[in-house]
């Protein structure tokens, strides 16, 4: 697996809408994440990093970085 960072996959605004979500909604943020930012875009996703990935997973590293901040 590479590391990448969030802004390798996700646009600004995209980004700009995780981080509402996490700060927002954190009870309903996998979910929210999932649905709503990533499973609209995976398909772009994949392609920009060039490898299958699972929205779960993504949300879940996603989760990881926000936690930290």
């Amino acid at each position: 697996m590479k590391q990448v960072t969030m802004r390798e996959f996700l646009t600004s605004d995209e980004v700009d809408k995780v981080v509402r979500l996490y700060t927002y909604h954190r009870h309903a943020f996998h979910d929210r994440c999932r649905d709503e930012v990533i499973k609209p875009v995976i398909d772009r996703i994949n392609a920009d990093l060039g490898q299958e990935n699972h929205p779960d997973y993504l949300v879940y590293a996603i989760e990881s970085v926000l936690s930290r901040i």
